[in-house]
C-alpha cells in the first residue's frame, strides 16, 4: 500500500461493527491528489474536478477497501432502488439507493451534506447503501431500500455516516412540512428546532431516518450514527452548504470476497 494511500485511511470514518466480511466506512477529504477547491481526496466527475484526479482517488479507494470494482450511482434525490452485480458496475445507475449480495462489488454513496445510510445483515450475506437527503427522506428512501432487500429489517445492522447535522442545517417552512409528513410530531420535535428567524429551523435528519428504520422492524440497537457534521469541520469533511462548488466523500459498503 503506498503512501498516499495510507495518509488518506488513517482518517476514515469506520463504524464500530464487528462484521469480519463487511467492510464500511466513509471517506474523508484528506490524502488525495485533487487541488483545490476538491482538495484533496474528491471521488465524485460530477463536481468540477479534474476527472483524471477523480479517477486517481477511485482507484486508491479501491485498491485500500479490496474492492473488485465500484459502483457509483446517479443520485437524484430521489426513491429508486436498484440492485446491482458484475453486470451492472459498468454503468451508473439513475437511483438514490441499491443492494447486492454478491462480493466484490463496493456500493458507493457519494455525499457533500446528505446522510449516507448503510446496510448489512448480520449473516453477511447482503449489503445495501442509500443517499438521504431531506427530499430522499420525505419520500421513503429508506423504507424503500428496506421492502427491496432480500432479508427481513430486523436481521440488519444499519450506520449512519457523517452529514450535516442541526447545529448547522438551517432550513425554511417548505422544509419541516415535509418532514412533518414522514415523521410523528414527537419525531418532529426532536430533529427540527426552531430558529431565532421566524420561518427557519434547524433540522437533523439522523432522528428521522432512525424512527424510518424503527418503524420498518430494525433493531434500535443495531442502528447506530458516527454523529459527526459535514459543515462543522472543514479540515476533514466536504459541505456544499459551507462551500458551493467542492467535493464528495464516499460512503463505502462491501461483502469482502
Amino acid at each position: 500500500m503506498n503512501s498516499s494511500t495510507n495518509s488518506s485511511v488513517e482518517h476514515w470514518i469506520f463504524p464500530a461493527w464487528r462484521m469480519p466480511r463487511v467492510a464500511c466506512g466513509t471517506t474523508t477529504r484528506i490524502g488525495g491528489v485533487s487541488e483545490t477547491p476538491w482538495s484533496s481526496f474528491n471521488t465524485a466527475l460530477h463536481a468540477g474536478d479534474d476527472p483524471a484526479h477523480v479517477m486517481r482517488n477511485r482507484e486508491l479507494l479501491k485498491r485500500h477497501i479490496g474492492a473488485e470494482s465500484l459502483q457509483f450511482l446517479d443520485q437524484v434525490h430521489g426513491v429508486d432502488v436498484v440492485r446491482v452485480g458484475r453486470n451492472t458496475t459498468s454503468r451508473v445507475p439513475t437511483a438514490d439507493a441499491m443492494w447486492t449480495d454478491e462480493a466484490g462489488i463496493a456500493l458507493i454513496i457519494q455525499t457533500a451534506d446528505c446522510l449516507p445510510v448503510m446496510f448489512a445483515s448480520r449473516d453477511d450475506s447482503v449489503v445495501g447503501a442509500a443517499h438521504a437527503g431531506w427530499r430522499g427522506v420525505a419520500c421513503n428512501v429508506v423504507q424503500a431500500l428496506l421492502k427491496s432487500l432480500p432479508v427481513a429489517p430486523r436481521e440488519l445492522s444499519v450506520w449512519m455516516g457523517p452529514a450535516i447535522t442541526g447545529r448547522n442545517y438551517e432550513v425554511g417552512d417548505d422544509v419541516r412540512e415535509a418532514m412533518n409528513l414522514v415523521v410523528p410530531n414527537s419525531v418532529l420535535d426532536t430533529a427540527c428546532a426552531p430558529s431565532a428567524i421566524p420561518g427557519k429551523w434547524w433540522l437533523d435528519l439522523v432522528p428521522i431516518v432512525t424512527w424510518q428504520l424503527e418503524s420498518e422492524g430494525v433493531d434500535s440497537n443495531a442502528i447506530t450514527a458516527s454523529g459527526l457534521c459535514t459543515f462543522g469541520e472543514p479540515e476533514r469533511f466536504y459541505s456544499y452548504r459551507r462551500e458551493g462548488r467542492t467535493g464528495r466523500l464516499a460512503s463505502f459498503i462491501l461483502l469482502n470476497t
